[in-house]
């Protein structure tokens, strides 16, 4: 191979190294060599030593950093934060009552006519008398299944207190067969009753009457039960009660011949209000006619105050002759549940002495009792009763005289607190009745509207009785627990309605934003 004329000649040396810049230097290359070769085993030499130094730096590098970092947690957590409060802008709403309603079942009604035409076909009697207590505007129901005029809606305003509302009917009957006294408070519209009265018997008529004064239609379910038990029977379920008007049924219709009956009235829209009217015919002769009202709710304890026991003896002489049977005075009583029942049944005097009357007995539940009632002396009592399980219960007490007969169905009273008012329709022998079934003596206020008041004392477990010589409309106050009734009483006339507790009144609400 012939050399590049083009190329000098190098050296050896520099052929073999790359091209770079000189630097000068003392070091030949094999003081270089050396100096690398000895570093070299310098490393190798060091390395675990190193090693274990560096590791230690970085731990305790790592645990200083530590340190520092927990220690500035916990400052910024001991050091006071800046805060802020407010309280939130709460209200209270105290929510302003609706208007008040009160219903009056009306006039007194017969089945047919007086020669027993158009049977099914109800038709109003004569007019009831009215006492209202409290700003009210009064308007008739003017739909009703019976012929004549209905029953009467009584308002207060909206924000009228409940217990500032009450209002009563009483009417006198003399028509024919058709002959008695019945008085009854105008109640407020409910969506489950219990109705504890009435007969089916030859010669009793009862007739169920449904109003709704509401502006929402009501379908009502009723649930009958009688001696034998639950009573089912078509047309008892489903029944529409149009807004503003009255339903008129013949119970007979659903249970017919039943002498016992107790009804459960149940509603879904508009509530309603329900009451159970009784006659009875013995023949030709005028037996009495009397308005049911709604007792109390199933209860283990149940207070009936107000028994009035007037013409004993005349009743006695009476008692015994056919048809006149039901002049005995009974207590009715159902046990709605599927427990049976073990009933201790108490009759008190006024002044809270046992009679003698008192009893123990067991029913069976669904089916409905007559207890005979005796007492051997005329007078005002208080039957009371204590159950192993909720039951429902009236009390029908009769009176006699020369001329007349009549009976009143006595609704249990339920228990009254704080202050209310109280409306007493026109009749002779108007009374309240107040018994204390507390172990507490009550003073009661009793009060006559835009009149002084004076204070009635109750015993404990005994009953006042308050002769009330005019109708008209009171203010109750301090009444802690005690059962109370307006009662009736004289020659062939009786009747009875319970004293009951407004409603209870909407909590104040408190709003939050």
């Amino acid at each position: 191979m012939s050399e590049n004329p083009e190329l000098p000649n190098l050296p050896t040396d520099a052929a073999a190294k790359p091209s770079e810049p000189a630097t000068p230097t003392d070091t030949t290359p094999t003081d270089t060599a050396h100096a690398d070769t000895a570093r070299t085993d310098a490393a190798r030499t060091e390395t675990p030593q190193r090693r274990r130094a560096l590791a230690g730096a970085r731990i305790v590098t790592g645990v200083v950093g530590v340190a520092v970092a927990a220690a500035a947690i916990a400052g910024a957590v001991m050091l006071p934060l800046p805060g802020i409060q407010t309280t939130p802008p709460v209200q209270t709403i105290t929510p302003v009552s609706s208007e008040q309603q009160r219903v009056c079942a009306g006039p007194l009604l017969r089945l047919g006519t007086e020669m027993g035409q158009d049977a099914s076909q109800p038709s109003s009697l004569g007019e009831p008398t009215v006492q209202a207590g409290g700003e009210l505007a009064s308007a008739p129901i003017g739909q009703s299944d019976a012929a004549g005029s209905g029953p009467t809606l009584l308002t207060a305003p909206a924000g009228t207190p409940a217990a500032e509302v009450s209002a009563a009917q009483s009417q006198s009957l003399a028509d024919g067969d058709l002959g008695g006294f019945a008085a009854s408070d105008c109640t407020e519209p409910s969506n489950d009753s219990w109705l504890v009265g009435g007969s089916n018997a030859v010669g009793r008529t009862s007739i169920l009457i449904l109003t709704n004064p509401s502006e929402l239609s009501a379908t009502v379910d009723l649930s009958l039960y009688g001696a034998t038990g639950p009573v089912t029977a078509p047309g008892t379920t489903g029944l529409v009660v149009p807004a503003g008007s009255q339903r008129v049924l013949p119970l007979a219709g659903f249970m017919p011949a039943e002498e016992t009956p107790v009804v459960r009235v149940q509603s879904r829209g508009g509530a309603i209000a329900a009451t159970l009217q009784q006659t009875t015919v013995r023949g030709l002769e005028a037996g009495g006619v009397d308005v049911v009202g709604a007792t109390t709710a199933p209860d283990d304890t149940v207070v009936i105050p107000g028994l009035v026991v007037s013409g004993l003896s005349a009743l006695q002489q009476n008692i015994a002759r056919e048809g006149f049977a039901d002049l005995q005075n009974v207590l009715r009583v159902l046990v709605p549940g599927d427990e049976p029942a073990t009933l201790q049944v108490g009759v008190m005097s006024d002044a809270g002495d046992p009679t003698g009357a008192s009893f123990e007995v067991q029913l069976t539940p669904g089916t409905v009792a007559d207890l005979p009632i005796d007492v051997q002396a005329d007078g005002s009592y208080t039957l009371t009763i204590d159950s192993t399980v909720p039951v429902v219960a009236g009390m029908r007490v009769s009176t006699a005289s020369d001329s007349a007969f009549d009976f009143a169905w006595h609704a249990a009273a339920p228990e009254i607190t704080g202050d209310l008012q109280v409306s007493v329709a026109d009749g002779a022998g108007a009374q309240l009745y107040l018994h204390n079934p507390t172990a507490t003596a009550v003073d009661v206020e009793l009060a006559a509207l835009g009149g002084e008041g004076r204070v009635i004392n109750v015993a404990p477990g005994a009953s006042a009785v308050v002769p009330l010589s005019a109708a008209g409309s009171f203010g109750l106050g301090d009444t802690a627990g005690l059962r109370a009734a307006i009662g009736y009483a004289s020659d062939g006339a009786l009747a009875s309605y319970p004293v009951r507790p407004p409603h209870a009144a909407e909590a104040p609400v408190t709003v939050y934003p």
